[in-house]
């Protein structure tokens, strides 16, 4: 396969080799369907079979799948079911009575029990993620750099790690860019730290010593609602802003966050690829789709071009450190944390591996009967 593209684009290796991101797939396909999240081809270990929305989604063995271990073929289930149970508890409960076998995202306050449950095995690792807390520069008083310095300065990482995450995260500063073991790894870059006097001294500086009235969307999940409730306490202790914790459902959420921008401050997160741009650009770049801060700042805007054409990978760190530094003083947004996630299966289900990009693999996994 030979792949031309307009320009030279420097992530373009690594989101290739992202697979939720490429995909071969035939062409008559695509021009009959469309669609293909609803029409789904391809040429993995199992088929889909049926979907049942909202409910659960079916398939079955690939009997052409061609991949072999130690010459046996794979997949070694024949069916894989995927149930979509929305509260965490409930997951707990059903995996209990082996009412499922295993699930995906357990939260942090079931982590260090789940360790302890002799009936299952349970996968802790840092994930490719990140959490931040951001606020709308066009909305008042945030459109004053001072007052969005002096918000980000008083929140404690530490805290709502300790608290909200019962200590399975590590501190954040940027995507990708402060993940010990990540290529793009930089320890050493400049941000606002947890500094409550000087955070003080700016908002009175700004014109507001005695704090304000404010209001935060958080995402609809005990991470995100956590997060944003100790930020709102944090606000009230050091700067006395008065801070409303708004908790709508995902679609309002989404619609008053990404699609209208008209949310004050918000709490939210979401994966990391293997390149920084996908996380960086459409976030800060004045016309990036996911800019809901309403950030611009036109030296960001051609060092995020830039970045994308250079294929020298020191030099293109240096200038994806110098675009977080920058947005890290403009003080958009501060992120809080890498968090460890957490993947339990019963006993009785072997070669089930976590990996760190959270895109679970199911062609090497069986059941061991004898366990059940």
């Amino acid at each position: 396969m030979k792949v031309t593209t307009k320009d030279v684009f420097a992530p373009f290796l690594a989101n290739l080799a992202i697979d939720v991101n490429t995909a071969i797939v035939p062409k008559e396909v695509v021009e009959e369907y469309g669609d293909l999240k609803t029409h789904p081809v391809g040429t993995g270990p199992f088929k889909l079979v049926e979907w049942r929305r909202g409910d659960r989604i079916i398939y079955e063995r690939n009997e052409d799948y061609r991949a072999t271990l130690d010459g046996d073929k794979l997949p070694y289930l024949d069916k894989l079911i995927f149930v979509f149970i929305t509260e965490s508890e409930t997951k707990r409960v059903a995996l209990g009575r082996r009412e499922i076998d295993g699930y995906d995202f357990v939260p942090p306050m079931q982590i260090d029990e789940l360790k302890k449950d002799p009936t299952v095995d349970i996968s802790v690792k840092p994930v490719i993620n990140y959490q931040y807390v951001s606020v709308n520069t066009k909305a008042k008083p945030f459109d004053d750099v001072n007052v969005r310095r002096a918000v980000m300065m008083a929140i404690d990482k530490d805290e709502i790690i300790r608290d909200a995450l019962f200590g399975h995260a590590i501190p954040a500063i940027f995507p990708m860019l402060s993940i010990p073991g990540s290529p793009w790894y930089m320890p050493d870059i400049k941000y606002l730290k947890f500094d409550p006097e000087e955070a003080k001294k700016l908002l009175t500086d700004a014109g507001y010593p005695n704090g304000f009235k404010t209001e935060i969307t958080a995402a609809p999940t005990y991470e995100e609602v956590k997060y944003a409730e100790i930020t709102a306490m944090d606000l009230k202790k050091y700067l006395n802003i008065d801070v409303t914790v708004k908790k709508p459902e995902l679609t309002a959420y989404i619609d008053e966050v990404f699609n209208k921008h008209e949310h004050v401050m918000t709490t939210c997160g979401g994966p990391s690829s293997g390149d920084p741009d996908p996380d960086i650009y459409p976030y800060f770049h004045s016309t990036g789709g996911y800019n809901h801060f309403n950030y611009s700042n036109s030296h960001v805007d051609e060092l995020l071009d830039k970045q994308r054409l250079t294929l020298d990978v020191d030099e293109r760190k240096r200038i994806l450190k110098e675009v977080a530094e920058t947005v890290l003083s403009d003080a958009p947004i501060q992120y809080c944390y890498h968090v460890e996630r957490g993947e339990v299966v019963n006993k009785y289900v072997k070669g089930y591996v976590m990996y760190n990009t959270q895109q679970p693999r199911f062609d090497v996994v069986w059941v061991d009967k004898s366990l059940m």
